[in-house]
């Protein structure tokens, strides 16, 4: 039944065009904060912590756009995963530092490539469909086999190959990485109290994941890039970075630390397409207070 309504409204969307889709995402956004939902109260908390410089005025109308970015994100899905893999990737109006990545498949020695939750994260298979670049990536299966088909199926038509987290799938990507592919990772989401350290994030210590680093440690050769997929009023950008070198070190604190550093720039680019509804503090260190 959940599958049925979840296909249902994803088709329904996928009628709309972009515009629409994006109205009605930012209304839906608006109305979300005016009922002062939990996501909105997260988000206020979020914005206060990492960006202290800003006044309350600020943070306020940040959590509102915010929360409106977050509607856009909803509605653009029958887009992202509905919509010919053709007809979205044109979408793509332009790639910000383009040479990094093409520089990284030439080498032929693999590349992680972590994506942030930042903008429209879905749209980057279609860039790399379009890319005609083959990528692996983890995910935790739903619920359900025939959700879980469902979903495998939507994201694996753009070149993707998923692989359910765990030892099996880690050891899936390694290899993925030896044959000079590319493997993608989000890298600002609270992993397990076993997988990650505690590291700055906006100077606020975030329980980080490490999985990044061991890939690295065992393919140190490969090329470390930070991505992210902003919304534009055209369609889509891409945006490519370097990562912090220290991200190859064998420490899991500094190598921690050093991803961290290197996703701020690009969070604070368009600040409020982030996803600051996200409780990215609920883990905290040994004796500190709860922040939610």
């Amino acid at each position: 039944m959940k599958l049925l309504l979840l296909r249902s409204v994803i088709g329904l969307l996928s009628l709309f065009s972009i515009s629409t889709a994006r109205s009605l995402g930012s209304a839906i956004g608006s109305l979300m904060y005016r009922m002062n939902t939990r996501m909105v109260a997260t988000a206020r908390v979020n914005l206060a912590l990492c960006l202290p410089d800003k006044n309350q005025h600020q943070h306020e109308l940040l959590v509102k756009r915010c929360m409106q970015e977050t509607g856009k994100n909803i509605t653009e899905a029958g887009i992202s995963w509905s919509w010919p893999l053709t007809k979205t990737s044109k979408l793509i109006t332009q790639v910000h530092n383009e040479q990094l990545f093409d520089k990284a498949l030439q080498a032929e020695k693999g590349v992680v490539l972590t994506i942030l939750h930042h903008g429209n994260w879905e749209i980057m298979n279609h860039y790399l469909y379009r890319k005609n670049v083959p990528f692996s990536a983890l995910y935790k299966p739903p619920k359900g086999k025939g959700l879980d088909r469902w979903v495998t199926k939507n994201r694996e038509k753009s070149g993707l190959s998923l692989f359910p987290t765990g030892r099996a799938g880690a050891q899936a990507l390694n290899r993925t990485i030896e044959k000079g592919g590319v493997v993608i990772f989000a890298p600002d989401q609270t992993p397990g109290s076993k997988s990650g350290v505690f590291a700055p994030f906006f100077g606020i210590q975030a329980l980080t994941g490490t999985f990044t680093q061991r890939l690295l440690q065992q393919n140190p050769e490969a090329t470390a890039l930070c991505t992210c997929v902003l919304r534009t009023q055209q369609g889509f950008e891409v945006y490519f970075k370097e990562m912090d070198q220290e991200i190859y070190n064998s420490d899991p604190l500094k190598s921690a630390a050093a991803l961290n550093r290197s996703i701020e720039p690009l969070i604070l680019m368009r600040t409020e397409q982030y996803q600051w509804g996200y409780k990215r503090f609920k883990k905290r260190p040994d004796g500190d207070s709860k922040l939610y």
